[in-house]
């Protein structure tokens, strides 16, 4: 890989791929929960929203104790978070197995949650940003770009597992391979110097604090415009990225098979690691901002179209493709939209404020989507009002960038 070059390039990578298995354990692998909703229903007796409520607040605890993760990580070791947030998301997902009440569900992905906190992008970011002081875009596109792999090929197995081997032994699974990919992590060191290094682009003498801990002297932090703006992109994009969850229940409710809404699954997947690793190198070659304005637009025409072509399988795969930018959207996007306007000792606490941001628009439309389509029937109503607000992110994206631009022509004029 190109990227990264120096004596030290195993060591670099090595720091890649801990971050990849991390997102992969926290993120990707919760990509392969839609195959379980029919079954876990039918295990508490109740219907796809209580289900899709249950996984959910997996996500608002997530975003809620996001806030306590800057201490976390200046106060215990790296390697005892990840470790901590490994043996409480594998054993969520493990003990969701062998639920028989939505109370029991639900305190099930409360602990993922709290997991998923732990060894979530807040982690990643911190880990990143202390080994790389440039091209952090590019390498975290790189490192997210493999959860696509992984859940492309893993979905259409569990598919197969949950077939021939039943729901609980795949749910069990799944719950040993989120360990696996945690494990390269917990030999990690957090930063640098540890190993008597430097991050990757910096020059001698010269230091960055990294964005997950807190600085005293850091800067204050003017809430404007851009910084609304910023928080209300984030809860429309992850509201919308509520649908990736129910893509094998929405192939079922349109007539197809329970293998082709896993290959449906599969394409989004492709998607997502295709779109992470293009935009993340646009990211460090444009800026985030007008390429998250290129990514949120296939995200908008993604769900036109599924709302146009709903009968039309090949429609199905096409839109499930373009699909697949939402996951740098509501990951990636964000972050380095708030590195390219803020100051980076700002990162930490703007990154916080939108990840709760975010557990609130998981809270409300990740129930919403499973309610609607128990009301409804169908998904189209949810689809529509996806379309509406990811066509609104792009809308504001494109204003930030105006302003943007507008503000370094003052700065150049001023020169």
């Amino acid at each position: 890989m190109n990227v990264i070059k120096g004596k030290n390039r195993l060591m670099y990578l090595a720091i890649m791929g801990c971050a990849s298995g991390l997102y992969i354990a926290g993120s990707g692998l919760a990509n392969c929960l839609g195959l379980f909703y029919t079954s876990l229903a039918a295990a508490i007796g109740s219907g796809i929203g209580a289900v899709s409520t249950c996984v959910t607040m997996s996500s608002v605890v997530t975003g809620f104790t996001a806030k306590l993760m800057p201490r976390i990580l200046k106060k215990f070791p790296f390697r005892a978070i990840v470790a901590a947030g490994t043996l409480m998301l594998a054993g969520g997902l493990a003990a969701s197995a062998h639920v028989t009440s939505v109370p029991l569900l639900a305190a099930c992905f409360i602990l993922k949650g709290f997991g998923g906190c732990l060894i979530g992008m807040t982690s990643i970011n911190f880990l990143v940003d202390n080994w790389f002081y440039t091209g952090s875009g590019t390498v975290l596109g790189v490192a997210m770009s493999m959860s696509g792999i992984v859940a492309a090929i893993l979905s259409p197995c569990f598919s197969r597992i949950i077939e021939s081997q039943g729901w609980q032994f795949a749910l069990m699974m799944l719950a040993a391979v989120s360990i696996l990919f945690c494990l390269p992590a917990l030999t990690a060191s957090a930063s640098p110097e540890e190993k008597k290094m430097r991050p990757y682009g910096e020059s001698a003498g010269k230091k960055t604090p990294a964005t997950g801990v807190q600085d005293a002297s850091q800067p204050a932090l003017q809430k404007d415009f851009t910084y609304y703006a910023v928080i209300a992109i984030m809860f429309l994009i992850t509201a919308s990225f509520c649908m990736v969850f129910h893509i094998a229940t929405y192939a079922s409710s349109i007539g197809l098979s329970s293998t082709t809404g896993a290959l449906l699954m599969s394409t989004t997947m492709i998607g997502n690691m295709v779109c992470k690793l293009v935009m993340g190198l646009l990211c460090d070659k444009i800026n985030p901002l007008r390429t998250s304005i290129l990514a949120y637009s296939f995200v908008a025409l993604s769900f036109l179209l599924f709302i146009a072509g709903t009968r039309l399988t090949w429609i199905n795969f096409v839109a499930a493709a373009f699909l697949g930018a939402v996951y740098f959207c509501s990951t990636l996007s964000v972050g380095q939209i708030i590195k390219m306007l803020y100051d980076r000792a700002l990162f930490s606490r703007i990154y916080a404020s939108s990840l709760m941001v975010s557990s609130l628009a998981s809270a409300v439309f990740g129930i919403l989507t499973g309610y609607s389509y128990d009301w409804f029937g169908s998904y189209l109503p949810a689809l529509c009002v996806y379309f509406v607000l990811t066509l609104s992110a792009v809308v504001l994206l494109v204003l930030l960038n105006k302003r943007q631009k507008a503000a370094g022509a003052g700065v150049r004029q001023a020169d």
